[in-house]
């Protein structure tokens, strides 16, 4: 329709400027010169040149319209990135960690055999670590056992912190879903099947060995301390991979793992 139009213009304004004749003084007949922007190319030199401004206007406000696009599209992705870093901020920290393992190991235990006397009451558990998040009750003669757990004790990573109570008192204690940090090297197979378990082979031997465990469940009866503790990071092996080692008055005394290489 514009290229009509225009084409319409062109025809009526070339009728208007086509070139005249007259007759001079001297009797010949001359032609009347037209001014370049009367000339019919001319005009049609303009009328392209108006119609490719037009077209690029267009572009150019495609160009805008894009550069906004990928401008929001940035900003939306930022946003949704956000989250990810807020949850970064949750990984346990070496602090954190030593300061639960402090706690833990403050946790006195008794014998078994003598109500757990000596051992840490609940409520000075409860007290420390506040109301446990389930209790497991159970009675025999005049013993009532508890076992209570904590998750997330802190607050701060996950975490599972479990104790035993006979007649109020700590029986027995143990903790699981901890990541200790540790210098020690990757615990491979060969390096587990040569731990001994005759008794020549220490606890603090193997904390030295393959770091501080991930887990451990710790009781006393009988006297007799028991204590069974679990590697499941920085072990080779296939998916799952991690062992145990039970230790007996601080001695390795059996083993066992699975899937590790």
């Amino acid at each position: 329709m514009m290229a009509s139009g225009l084409l319409s213009k062109l025809v009526y304004w070339r009728s208007k400027i086509m070139a005249k004749k007259f007759k001079g003084e001297d009797g010949k007949v001359y032609v009347q010169k037209k001014p370049i922007y009367k000339r019919w190319w001319f005009l049609l030199l303009a009328v392209a040149v108006i119609g490719s401004l037009a077209t690029g206007g267009g572009d150019d406000e495609a160009a805008t319209d894009t550069a906004a696009n990928e401008t929001e599209i940035a900003a939306n992705e930022t946003e949704t990135e956000a989250p990810a870093e807020a949850a970064s901020s949750e990984v346990p920290t070496e602090e954190a960690i030593n300061t639960f393992k402090a706690d833990y190991n403050s946790i006195a235990i008794g014998d078994s055999l003598s109500n757990g006397e000596g051992g840490m009451t609940y409520d000075a558990a409860v007290a420390k670590y506040g109301e446990p998040d389930s209790n497991s009750e159970s009675s025999f003669n005049d013993t009532t056992t508890k076992i209570s757990t904590w998750t997330n004790v802190g607050g701060k990573f996950l975490d599972t912190l479990v104790i035993t109570f006979s007649n109020g008192n700590a029986t027995g204690k143990g903790f699981t879903g901890f990541s200790f940090n540790s210098d020690a090297p990757e615990a491979t197979l060969e390096a587990f099947n040569a731990v001994p378990t005759d008794g020549s082979y220490t606890f603090d031997q193997a904390i030295a060995q393959f770091g501080e465990p991930d887990s451990a469940s710790e009781s006393l009866f009988g006297g007799q301390y028991n204590n069974i503790v679990g590697w499941s990071s920085n072990v080779k092996g296939d998916f799952g991979a991690n062992f145990n080692l039970t230790v007996t008055d601080g001695v390795v005394t059996g083993k066992a793992q699975f899937n590790m290489q």
